[in-house]
């Protein structure tokens, strides 16, 4: 999971590729947030596709979260 914490905002966001899919998860810290499931023509496409949205909230500030 990665997080976003500034003065303004506090989120979270979290990808979990599974098989030809992928599971991509949002929303304030504390809350539920909401999921999307998204379906790809093979594994290798949905992993291909997750890492190039962890790329893109990373430079948005989003960072691994600790435990």
């Amino acid at each position: 999971m990665r997080k976003f914490v500034d003065e303004k905002s506090s989120k979270f966001w979290k990808v979990t590729v599974s098989g030809a899919s992928h599971t991509l998860a949002c929303g304030k810290i504390g809350s539920a947030g909401s999921s999307k499931t998204n379906e790809f023509t093979d594994e290798a496409a949905a992993q291909k596709d997750a890492e190039r949205l962890a790329k893109s909230k990373e430079k948005k500030g989003y960072a691994d979260a600790e435990h």
